[in-house]
């Protein structure tokens, strides 16, 4: 258990509330509109074509997008978005995982060297991670630079070093984490995601991978920035 490091306020998030929250970018473009959700320990998963605001979501949820309105309420008490960025960057150290949808590196290190670095506040055995490489099949890659690998290559050591955070986190993102991916590459994934789902995380996935709805407790569709509707799975 990691102890709570200074400028961070919470180390878990148990709650997660959504209040009428919008982002507007230039010329009044509103990319998110009057967004209202809840989320509890479980796995959710968003939907909806492209540029229906599921990226900009995450990114609020992550605390590195500042809303045009409303708030984000950590466990009830602590809103996000009234805290600097230093505090909210603490929070993101502490209890956050975001895969992104791009796939960022450190281009002068190997892949073994940019997913260690994943690992550097966190307790996780070497076992465990060449574990991880061997079941994504790219465990005979962890000397390739970034600029070597594939597209579909990329992904799965974005999706590892997420996973590895993820492992001592309590609010975990995933934007895309299937796509580039071939079949048994995308199963793995979803496996692995599961596994992730020990009733005590908050799992959010954004996705147009239609076998990710059958983890989630909840769908939620987002059009043109709106809620469409928010559909709970029995």
């Amino acid at each position: 258990m990691r102890t709570k490091s200074s400028g961070s306020p919470i180390t878990f998030i148990k709650h997660v509330r959504v209040e009428n929250l919008a982002v507007v970018y230039p010329r009044n473009i509103r990319v998110l509109d009057s967004i209202n959700l809840e989320f509890k320990p479980g796995i959710y998963v968003l939907i909806g074509p492209n540029g229906a605001g599921k990226t900009t979501l995450l990114d609020v949820l992550a605390g590195i997008r500042v809303p045009s309105q409303g708030r984000v309420l950590l466990n009830e008490t602590i809103s996000l978005y009234s805290l600097d960025e230093r505090v909210r960057a603490g929070i993101r150290r502490e209890a956050i995982a975001y895969m992104l949808q791009e796939d960022i590196f450190i281009d002068y290190l190997n892949v073994l060297d940019n997913i260690l670095l994943f690992r550097k506040f966190i307790n996780i055995s070497d076992e465990t991670v060449n574990r991880l490489m061997e079941k994504l099949n790219i465990y005979n890659l962890k000397n390739k630079l970034p600029s070597e690998l594939s597209g579909g290559e990329k992904k799965k050591v974005n999706f590892i070093r997420t996973y590895i955070k993820a492992l001592s986190s309590s609010l975990i993102l995933f934007d895309e984490p299937t796509s580039n991916l071939d079949w048994e590459s995308t199963n793995i994934v979803r496996e692995l995601i599961k596994e992730l789902n020990n009733g005590k995380r908050i799992i959010i996935i954004a996705t147009h991978d239609t076998k990710l709805l059958e983890l989630s407790e909840a769908i939620i569709e987002l059009r043109a920035g709106k809620l469409v509707k928010r559909t709970v799975n029995e």
